[in-house]
C-alpha cells in the first residue's frame, strides 16, 4: 500500500467545491448519519474532476470477477491483497463506479490500519471510505453498500471511543464484511440485482 496514494485524496476532495444541488444527483436517498451527502459527492467530483451526473448509472451491471475476488479478500481480512486487487480495477475503470471500488478499498485500508495499531490511519480511512461509498447506497452491483457504510462508521466510532492508547481493546467482531448477492450474478447484468444478500 502506498501511503502517498492513500492520503493524497483526503485533502484534494475537501478542496473541491460544488453546487448545493449536487445532492439531487443521488436518487434522493436519505444520507447516512456520520456521512455528509456533500462530502461523498465532493469525493466523487475530486476523483473524476467533474460533477457526478449519475454515480449509480452502472449499479445494475454485473460485478467483474476481479471485483468479486477483491470482496472475497476483504471478507477474509486480507486487506493488503484486497487493496492491490481493487486498486487495479479502480485505476482501469473510467466511470463513476470506480468510486465504489475506492470506497471499499479505503474501508479495507482502515481495517488494515486498525489491525496494525495505527489509530489515525484507521480513523481517517474508515471515514473517507464511508464517504466514498455513501452515494452508491443502498446497493450497487449486488453489494449491500449502505450496510458496509454503516458498519464502517460503527467501527470508526469504536476506534474513536477506544482512543490511540486502547486501540487493542476494539472488538474485532466489528470488522465489517461485504455482503453481496452471489446467488445469480448472471442476472445482474443490466437487469437489476436481487434483494438478497449472501
Amino acid at each position: 500500500m502506498n501511503a502517498k496514494d492513500e492520503g493524497a485524496d483526503a485533502t484534494g476532495a475537501e478542496a473541491t467545491s460544488g453546487n448545493d444541488d449536487a445532492a439531487s444527483a443521488v436518487d434522493g436517498a436519505e444520507p447516512i448519519p456520520g456521512v455528509g451527502r456533500r462530502a461523498g459527492l465532493k469525493r466523487l467530483r475530486a476523483l473524476r474532476g467533474s460533477r457526478p451526473a449519475a454515480p449509480r448509472a452502472t449499479c445494475a451491471d454485473a460485478p467483474s470477477a476481479a471485483f468479486i475476488h477483491g470482496l472475497e479478500q476483504f471478507n477474509a481480512r486480507e486487506y493488503f491483497e484486497c487493496h492491490e486487487t481493487l486498486e487495479g480495477i479502480w485505476n482501469e475503470e473510467p466511470g463513476p463506479v470506480r468510486v465504489l471500488y475506492k470506497g471499499i478499498l479505503q474501508v479495507g485500508v482502515g481495517c488494515y490500519h486498525l489491525l496494525r495499531g495505527n489509530y489515525r490511519g484507521a480513523m481517517i480511512k474508515l471515514q473517507s471510505g464511508a464517504e466514498y461509498l455513501e452515494p452508491f447506497g443502498p446497493r450497487c452491483m449486488g453489494v449491500e453498500v449502505e450496510r458496509l457504510t454503516v458498519d464502517a462508521l460503527r467501527l470508526r466510532d469504536a476506534v474513536e471511543a477506544a482512543g490511540p492508547e486502547r486501540l487493542g481493546d476494539v472488538d474485532l467482531g466489528l470488522l465489517p464484511i461485504v455482503v453481496w448477492d452471489s446467488s445469480g450474478l448472471e442476472s445482474l447484468g443490466g437487469h437489476g440485482g436481487s434483494e438478497a444478500g449472501g
